[in-house]
């Protein structure tokens, strides 16, 4: 015979604690990362605790390096720190794969702090079908305080300016970027407190007969003849988001 009620409940006398109703906010409780924008289902979660994870790094220019550190994290202990190359991309980025999950909106979501030379961070997603490539870039240029998204044509388009953000390493940002890959538009954009519609805009869509899946691209992109280092965390990928 059943007894009792279920510990996530909400049904039942309590005298010292109260049930949720909302089982994330059990989650976070317990230490997940995934605590600022909840919406969505989580695919991947990375806080590199364990090292890069299912991250992969990519370097350009010289002096670009990738290296976990201690001590100056959004969640947990490590954090992943990006040195942008002086030259040629003058970039440092981790990408991952995936396969490709019910076509949904999908959403990108990282923790990232700021260089004095910090160029720009990317948020980068990519849809491969096996025929075709649907994908979808946001940047925030920190020298200017602008916010692009990349055009159906390939080209990076302004939606907003002045977007204040300190540059230095011990302060955390986190932005998210959702796209739907069923009617591929862009849905929003969020920076820390501010979220932005761009429902209005269709992503670049063409040929490409790179296998089917998923991938997306986190990039720090530094000032020429600077190797500017700024830390990442807590990037994590989710679908079905409304």
């Amino acid at each position: 015979m059943a007894h009792g009620t279920p510990d996530w409940g909400l049904v039942g006398p309590k005298s010292t604690t109260y049930g949720l109703d909302d089982l994330g906010e059990a989650v976070v409780r317990l230490g997940s990362p995934h605590l600022w924008d909840r919406r969505g289902d989580v695919i991947v979660l990375e806080s590199f605790e364990n090292g890069l994870g299912v991250c992969q790094p990519l370097l350009s220019g010289a002096l670009a390096a990738l290296d976990l550190h201690a001590g100056n994290a959004a969640h947990g202990v490590l954090s992943l720190g990006l040195t942008a190359g002086s030259d040629v991309g003058h970039y440092a980025e981790v990408w991952l794969y995936h396969g490709l999950p019910v076509s949904s909106r999908v959403g990108l979501e990282f923790a990232f702090t700021n260089d004095q030379w910090t160029e720009s961070w990317v948020w980068w997603i990519a849809w491969y079908t096996g025929t075709h490539l649907i994908q979808a870039r946001v940047w925030f240029l920190r020298q200017t305080k602008d916010l692009q998204y990349e055009d159906d044509g390939g080209l990076p388009q302004p939606f907003e300016d002045d977007v204040q953000v300190w540059a230095t390493a011990k302060c955390w940002n986190i932005g998210k970027l959702v796209v739907d890959f069923t009617e591929h538009r862009y849905i929003r954009f969020i920076m820390n407190d501010v979220a932005w519609d761009l429902s209005a805009y269709p992503m670049a869509f063409g040929l490409d007969p790179t296998p089917a899946s998923l991938r997306v691209f986190v990039q720090h992109i530094g000032v020429a003849d600077h190797n500017p280092l700024a830390y990442l965390d807590t990037v994590i990928l989710t679908h079905n988001e409304p």
